[in-house]
């Protein structure tokens, strides 16, 4: 699942995939903002075919706590 959520942010954000690390911040580390987190959970529900809701949107602070919300949904691995 990390190695989905990896290939989402680079491809989305430019990002070198070795940089998405589970301890990485999605703002300071990845710099994705406010507008590119609604976009990142675009991709994120159209990947794993989830609904993210705003509330569950506005705690995902790391890489960590997308693979959370992940397997809280019973997303196996994509």
């Amino acid at each position: 699942m990390l190695e989905s959520v990896q290939k989402i942010i680079s491809e989305e954000f430019g990002v070198a995939e070795n940089e998405v690390t589970l301890e990485a911040n999605l703002r300071n580390d990845l710099h994705i903002d406010s507008m590119a987190a609604v976009n990142l959970s675009f991709e994120i529900e159209g990947k794993f075919d989830i609904k993210i809701t705003d509330d569950e949107l506005a705690g995902l602070v790391t890489v960590a706590d997308i693979i959370t919300l992940l397997e809280t949904k019973d997303i196996e691995s994509a």
